[in-house]
């Protein structure tokens, strides 16, 4: 959990700055401050990320894929990792691996059908799916076709909503905007 030696609220530049002095990382990592915002904006404030359980799908890990590894402070679990160091409970999906997190991590093949069944409904503050549709891993396994895309993005919404908290909220973001 982030901890300052002043009352302080957290800041994104407080949480970025501690998050890059923990997991090494450079100071011009967008991914990283995007993820950030995005908590920011859905919870009104950082400080209000405490305490909330918060499920992110497609969070980022190691898969030994080269368009990822080539890129890995990018398609890194940024978003756990801020919902921890803000005292949140974060769980995070994917279908790599994320050794040594502070974080509930599940290995999962996001493009089955009910791959979310193993959670328990109504237990979550909020979801966030961010960047999940335009990952080039998601578009190497076979999801480059636009309406295949659209498909598995209305099921895993539909299976979201049911894993929500009756005043959860959904957090999305994606790059794959051409396509609507």
């Amino acid at each position: 959990m982030l901890v300052t030696t002043t009352n302080r609220v957290p800041d994104i530049d407080l949480v970025t700055n501690s998050l890059k002095s923990e997991y090494g990382e450079p100071a011009d990592d967008f991914a990283l401050n995007a993820s950030v915002r995005r908590l920011e904006y859905a919870f009104e404030s950082l400080s209000a990320v405490a305490r909330k359980r918060i499920l992110d799908i497609g969070c980022g890990a190691v898969t030994g894929r080269g368009e990822v590894e080539a890129n890995p402070r990018t398609w890194a679990p940024w978003l756990p990792r801020a919902v921890v160091a803000l005292g949140g409970e974060a769980v995070g999906l994917d279908t790599g691996r994320a050794p040594n997190e502070k974080f509930e991590f599940h290995r999962v093949d996001l493009r089955q059908p009910h791959c979310l069944d193993f959670l328990s409904g109504e237990s979550f503050d909020g979801i966030n799916c961010s960047n999940l549709f335009s990952s080039p891993l998601l578009q190497r396994l076979g999801f480059a076709d636009v309406e295949m895309r659209k498909t598995l993005r209305q099921s895993l919404y539909e299976s979201a909503v049911k894993l929500l908290k009756p005043d959860g909220i959904i957090i999305h973001f994606d790059s794959d905007f051409y396509d609507w």
